[in-house]
Order: structure tokens, then sequence, then C-alpha cells
């Protein structure tokens, strides 16, 4: 009986995972995966690389893993462990919720199970999120494997804040995926360092586990490598540029960051605001009243800004006569207000119930867009803002209980579901304008032709990266398909989109 249920709460999974490999049928090589490609080759190779990286870029290593990767097997290797490293996230994304299930599923478990098997199709495919983080392999490798690990590494520490027993196969992955999860990318340095500081911070008044004090060092050990990186300060600088005061430019990348998450993805902004909202509603305190109402203004705002544009921040902030530039601020501090507000109601309820795995969940969360708010990053930079975020919103969902929601985690699979299938539709269509380009390329070799085009128009971008082929990465495509010198290489063009 155990081995019958355990079946068919993995069947989603399994069926999720043989859907997701159709899917990755359709993927190839863009923009940087050519660089990796060829600048691997060796481990001197890749370790020299990531110096240079890490004296002019930053310290994370997905680029490292990246490489490594492509030379272990190309995209063979990336397209078969990717939707595996999809699905390990929705498990743990699962567990995160709703905790081990045992006994015989019922219709609330598994429409749960199906929502979280099918999460990548949640993720907004606005500013180029899932495009980038699902079907780049340079994408997946910097957002979607760092996360994975991240969300492993810390079951240790959630585990104890829920007072669960940790399955035993995590007790010895969960340290080394805490590790490269920390290591893979800046923002889950962030992440995890205010992941476990604020986990022990809730489990002060208990004899906190050797296990969790360690990882915790080391969480703040590779927070100090990230922040202490040449190259990143060598890159912000880039970045801000000499012309602008550092403080403006911080201050314009924010309000654009409030603009995309606000405007694009204002049903995020939305659903933060109701979840909270809905707790504390529930718990019918007066103290709470103005927690309340404001919660409800910004959630107002945010549905009313999507039919009146004067409402909403612009793409390009600060950039208008004085006041305008007043108005602008005022939004800024709002919609800032807003999601604090969001993050004291979650607070209060955690307090109030001993559920302090709200309140950890969005601190973490906001932990790990520390850097992209800095640096006005909107897009595959948000995925663990989106993730987290349905986290939330699904243990909110279990919380409640009510006869409504096994129906509303089906609407959501139901959701999910038309949108990858949109998604493989897309770039099936996608892989055969690149099947036209392999053919130039063929015949170019063959000396049949002697220029191969690259024309970006070809492709749906919603689910590419938007610059795939470009002539900055000309050499390496050149090396990669091991083109003569004599043969014209053209990058044409496309229409940006970010919707």
């Amino acid at each position: 009986m155990k081995k019958r249920n355990a079946f068919w709460r993995l069947l989603p999974y399994l069926c999720a995972f043989l859907g997701l490999l159709f899917l990755y049928r359709f993927t190839f090589l863009q923009a940087d995966d050519y660089t990796f490609a060829v600048q691997g080759g060796s481990l001197e190779s890749l370790f020299f690389n990531y110096l240079y990286y890490y004296q002019y870029a930053g310290s994370r290593m997905a680029n490292l893993f990246a490489s490594a990767l492509l030379q272990g097997g190309g995209l063979f290797l990336w397209r078969l462990i990717t939707p595996a490293v999809i699905e390990g996230t929705a498990m743990l994304l699962s567990f995160y919720v709703a905790g081990p299930q045992k006994g015989t599923p019922s219709f609330r478990n598994v429409s749960f199970t199906c929502v979280c098997a099918l999460f990548p199709g949640l993720i907004p495919t606005a500013f180029h999120v899932f495009g980038d983080t699902f079907l780049w392999m340079d994408g997946s490798c910097n957002y979607l494997y760092p996360l994975f690990f991240a969300l492993a590494g810390a079951l240790p520490f959630y585990c104890a804040l829920r007072g669960w027993t940790l399955p035993r196969f995590f007790r010895v992955a969960a340290p080394p995926c805490f590790v490269a999860g920390a290591l893979l990318h800046e923002q889950m340095a962030v992440f995890l360092a205010a992941f476990s500081v604020a986990v022990l911070f809730c489990l002060r008044r208990q004899k906190p586990q050797k296990l969790l004090i360690v990882l915790t060092g080391l969480s703040v050990l590779v927070l100090l490598f990230t922040l202490t990186c040449p190259g990143a300060y060598y890159r912000l600088g880039e970045t801000v540029g000499a012309e602008t005061s550092l403080l403006k430019q911080v201050l314009s990348h924010m309000s654009f960051y409030l603009f995309a998450l606000t405007g694009k993805f204002w049903i995020f902004t939305l659903l933060s605001g109701l979840c909270p909202f809905v707790l504390l509603l529930r718990m019918k305190r007066r103290r709470d009243t103005p927690l309340l109402v404001f919660l409800g203004i910004g959630m107002g705002w945010s549905f009313v800004g999507r039919l009146f544009p004067v409402l909403r921040l612009p793409e390009t902030p600060f950039s208008g006569a004085i006041p305008q530039n007043i108005w602008e601020g005022f939004l800024t501090i709002f919609w800032i207000a807003y999601f604090v507000a969001v993050f004291l109601a979650y607070l209060v309820y955690a307090k109030r119930t001993e559920k302090k795995e709200f309140a950890v969940l969005t601190f973490s969360l906001w932990a790990s867009q520390g850097i992209p708010v800095v640096l006005g990053s909107a897009g595959r930079a948000m995925y663990p803002f989106f993730l987290l975020s349905l986290c939330l919103f699904l243990r909110t969902a279990w919380e409640l209980r009510g006869k409504w929601v096994p129906w509303a985690f089906v609407m959501g699979a139901v959701f999910a579901l038309g949108m990858l299938g949109r998604a493989y539709l897309v770039s099936s269509q996608n892989a055969e304008a690149y099947a036209q380009i392999l053919q130039q390329v063929t015949q170019a070799k063959a000396g049949v032709s002697q220029v191969v085009v690259f024309d970006s128009a070809q492709f749906d971008d919603t689910y590419t990266y938007w610059h795939a082929f470009f002539t900055p990465y000309e050499r390496y495509i050149r090396a990669y398909f091991s083109l003569p010198d004599t043969v014209e290489l053209q990058f044409l063009p496309g229409k940006e989109t970010m919707s």
C-alpha cells in the first residue's frame, strides 16, 4: 500500500518530466553558450577563465559550471539533466509547503502535487523570465540550478524551523548542495546567508544543531567572498557610469525594478498582499486594521493601475520634469512601503501562530532580490522572487484548508499546463528557424555558400534569449562551427519583446 501511494504521489512529477524532455528537444545554443563551449576544453582553461571572470565580472561559478557541463556532454546532457532539476525543484516546493505527505492521496493532495509539478508554467514570460531561465543553458545554470541547490541545501534549517525530521538522504546531500548553491550565484549567497541567520534567530531559545551553526558560518564566509570580489565592483562601475551619481542611479534602478514588478507582474504584486491580508483578516483583530487597510489600498492600486497608466511607474523613471519626478518618487516610496507592509503582516501572523516559516521565507525572498533591486535587473534575476512567492501563495492556500483550495490548485495546474503547451509550440517554431541556420552552416562548410545569415526576426524571443545571435558572439560562433574567415556571418536584428 505504501509503495502504491508513493507511486501516485510521484506520477505527476514523472509525467511532467517526460513532457519537459519533449520540450527540451527544441533547445539550442544561444549567446554565451557558444563562448562556454569554445573556451572550455580543459581544467586549466576553465580555471583561468574563472580567474578572469572573478577579476572583471563577479564571483559566481555558474558560468564555470556551464562550461564544464558543455564539455561533459554538450546540450544532450543539459537537456537530460535540466528537466530532472526542474522536477526536483517542484518536489522541494511541495515539501516546503506541505511537508512530508503520508497516507492515501486525497483530491487535495493530488491537485496540489499537479500544480507543483507544473510550476514552470506559472513563471511569467514577460521580460524573458521564463525563456531565459528554462530554455537558455546559460540562464538555467545561473538561476535555475543555483536555486535548486539552495532550496535543497536549506532543508536542514527549514526542517528544524518546522519541527520536522530531516529526510535521511538530505543529511548527506544538503551540506554540499548548500555550498554549491551559494557559490554558483551571488543572489543565492545572499539568500542562504539571510535564510540561515533568520532561522537561527527564530530558534534562538533552543539549542541549535551543530550542522546549522556550521552551515551558517559557511554561508557567511561565501557571502564575504562574494562581497569582496573585485570583479563585482568593476562591473558595477561599468554599469553605473561616471556621468551619473551612484545614489541617483540606484534610485532609478529601484524604480525600474518596481515598474516591472507592479506593471507586467502586477498579479504577483496583488497576490503578495492578498495572502497575508487573508491570514490576518481571519484572526479578526482590531489592531490589524491599519495594516489591512494599507494592504487593501496596495492591492487595489496594483489592479487599477492596469487600467490607468498614470498610476504606474514609467519604464524610464526620473527622466522628466520636476512635478513628474515627484509623482514617480511618491510611487516608488508607496510600493516600497507596500512590500514592507507585506513582510510585517507575515511577521505578525508568524508571531501569533508560531508558524515562522512565513516570515523567514518573505525575508529571504527579498534578500535574494537585493542585488537585482540595486542594479535594476527585472528579468531572469527575478526568478527566485517568483518561485519563492509561489511557495508563499501555496503555503497560504494550504493553511486555509477551504473546500475551494483543491479547485484553486486544479485551476493553477490547468493554466500552467496551457502555458507550457504554448512554450512547446513556439519553441518548435524557433527550432525550425535554428535548423535553417544549421543548414546554411553545412552549405558554407561544403563551399556551396559564403554567407551564413542569423536572422533574429525569425525567432520568438519570448522563448529564447533576446540576443541569442549577436555580433559580439561572432568569434565564438565561428569557432564553434569551425567556419573559415572567408565565410561571412550576418547578424540581422530582431524585435525585442517584453511581454
